[in-house]
């Protein structure tokens, strides 16, 4: 595997990390699908630039989606909201990288 395969791996792992963090900030309540982009796009968040929001929307989508698959978040599709799982939660507490 050469080191920008390496690179977006990391990147995406700490996406995901971050986006589980954020998750479990509003635990046991669920977050908004905006309210998610906008924790994640605040000024102390360098994961988005803030020039292409449906990009930004778009890998939001994906990663919740992704968790979402790994057991890690649940999405409730009528509201567009999420929260973490219990297996979500103990991710977080034993600090495991996905």
């Amino acid at each position: 595997m050469d080191q920008t395969n390496i690179g977006k791996k990391q990147n995406k792992s700490e996406f995901l990390d971050q986006m589980l963090i954020v998750l479990g900030s509003a635990y046991p309540r669920s977050l908004s699908f905006e309210e998610m982009a906008e924790a994640l796009s605040s000024p102390s968040s360098s994961w988005f630039s803030s020039a292409n929001g449906i990009e930004n929307e778009t890998k939001i989508m994906e990663a919740l989606l992704e968790l979402e698959n790994f057991g890690l978040a649940a999405i409730d599709s009528d509201t567009d909201e999420s929260c973490l799982t219990i297996l979500g939660l103990q991710r977080i507490a034993a600090k495991r990288p996905i």
